[in-house]
């Protein structure tokens, strides 16, 4: 596993953490940090903002978003509840034993 250069953990990681969740429609970064992880692209192609902001206002405005993502993200998550147990109840099997009936055991070894 190759480290990044310009970022604190490996590269799979930080994928990861970059990716759009499919349920919530937010990367965990979003939901962790209030914001998107800059890439080594992003360093070197984008410029930094010019607005600067006092800590006090910058922590109102972070907190606001973090609130915002976190609203949004638990309200896509009831919607998506039903249909992912939806998906997992087709996928479990309904099996109608009774005792006595022939069974084939698994023993892997």
């Amino acid at each position: 596993m190759a480290l990044d250069i310009l970022g604190p953990f490996p590269v799979t990681t930080k994928g990861n953490r970059s990716a759009d969740h499919e349920v919530t429609g937010f990367t965990p970064a979003d939901m962790l940090f209030g914001r998107t992880l800059r890439m080594p692209c992003d360093i070197f192609f984008v410029r930094p903002s010019d607005t600067s902001s006092s800590p006090n206002e910058y922590l109102n405005n972070l907190e606001a978003r973090l609130e915002s993502v976190h609203a949004f993200a638990r309200e896509r998550i009831k919607l998506a509840s039903p249909r992912m147990k939806t998906l997992y109840d087709c996928g479990a099997a309904n099996h109608h034993l009774n005792v006595g009936d022939q069974v084939w055991i698994y023993n892997p070894k």
